[in-house]
């Protein structure tokens, strides 16, 4: 369904982020929806006079006060004479670039150009091309590249263009480079820029990560941001980007050691839950525990079915402890923010190998809760 065109144009001025977007927004809103106006004749010049206003703070990419004053005095007669939507986006522009004047917004850290390109229609327009979207603060930037709405178009006929984009979502641990089409030499340049970017861009809009590099080859970025390095990967298909920034985060994902024996204790443990013998699945829970002493989440099964099969202290005992070794293993880097597809490459931490091969380190103190976890695989009460 199309959407309203005045309502599109007042949304456009109203959200402009900072001075610069709402600039942006007299050549990629407002000038398309004045030459689509059908105006009166007594309107014509003045709006003739809009249109020279709005070209010379586009080419300066800047606002003085004279073109504030003509602002003001253009809505004025457009009310006068017939133009009300068109008076009430200037009305609107003129106190959104006071807002925005007096009370800057904090840095973004996303960058955009303001460009003229003529179209194969004929049509020369403005556009706003973005070069760098981070997600940080902006998630209405984030929601335009899922929607596939941030490439500029043409005001005439609706064509996309795509030009290079570096997408950077620091809580998601993706930084992606948009290229399709672009010369190993021309990539090389984006990919310099880009690793420049989360060196000097501020603490606040990286998070952690204070290293980068390029991974050739990969379909994307890691499971989450595991660690401080932001891994950079190429994408030159609009299919794939959508797939990766869309995509959901699975919480808590983490490296198990899957063999026959545990994926067996793990279906012998849930259809005993479902038959109600919550004795028998807390025994089978805990030899699955012994087997990967990182899974926390199946220490806090164990401790679910000693509730339900009466024992109250050691269940609630191996819950708090559950919730306290999934911290530490946060921490530790083990458990991570997964993704919905299995297509990733995974992180192996070396704790991850030692909890394998040996079980917790004796130094985080979990040796009373092991103990009762065998204690139960046991059969002891």
């Amino acid at each position: 369904m199309k959407r309203d065109p005045t309502k599109q144009l007042f949304e456009a001025v109203t959200n402009a982020y900072d001075v610069y977007e709402l600039i942006a927004v007299l050549g990629t809103d407002l000038l398309p929806f004045v030459e689509r106006l059908s105006p009166p004749v007594a309107a014509q010049s003045v709006l003739a006079d809009l249109v020279g206003v709005i070209e010379s703070i586009l080419e300066e990419v800047e606002v003085s006060p004279s073109d504030l004053e003509a602002l003001r005095s253009v809505a004025v007669l457009l009310a006068e004479r017939g133009i009300p939507d068109v008076a009430t986006a200037l009305h609107l522009w003129l106190r959104r670039h006071e807002l925005l004047s007096t009370n800057p917004q904090r840095d973004c850290g996303s960058e955009f150009d303001l460009v003229r390109f003529d179209c194969a229609c004929g049509t020369r327009s403005w556009a706003t091309a973005w070069k760098v979207v981070n997600a940080t603060y902006r998630p209405d930037l984030q929601e335009r590249v899922q929607g596939g709405t941030i490439f500029p178009s043409c005001s005439g006929c609706g064509t996309q263009y795509y030009a290079p984009l570096f997408y950077c979502d620091p809580d998601r641990g993706e930084y992606l480079l948009f290229a399709p089409g672009v010369d190993e030499e021309e990539f090389k340049s984006l990919l310099d820029a880009a690793m420049g970017y989360i060196q000097h861009v501020p603490a606040d809009l990286r998070r952690n990560v204070s290293n980068s590099g390029y991974y050739q080859g990969f379909p994307g970025p890691w499971l989450g941001p595991i660690d401080d390095f932001a891994a950079i990967f190429r994408v030159d298909s609009l299919e794939l980007l959508h797939e990766i920034v869309t995509e959901d985060l699975i919480y808590d994902a983490q490296a198990s050691q899957v063999n026959l024996e545990a994926y067996g204790l793990g279906v012998h443990a849930r259809e005993a839950v479902e038959r109600g013998a919550m004795g028998e699945a807390a025994r089978l829970f805990a030899r699955l525990f012994l087997t990967d002493q990182s899974q926390f989440n199946v220490l806090h099964e164990i401790g679910s079915c000693l509730r339900a099969a009466g024992d109250a202290a050691s269940g609630d005992f191996l819950t708090d402890a559950a919730m306290r070794l999934r911290e530490k293993l946060r921490a530790e880097k083990v458990v991570y923010d997964g993704r919905a597809s299995n297509r990733y490459p995974s992180p192996s931490p070396a704790v991850i190998v030692e909890i394998w091969g040996r079980g917790l380190p004796a130094e985080w103190g979990y040796e009373a809760v092991v103990a009762r976890v065998r204690e139960v695989a046991d059969g002891s009460p």
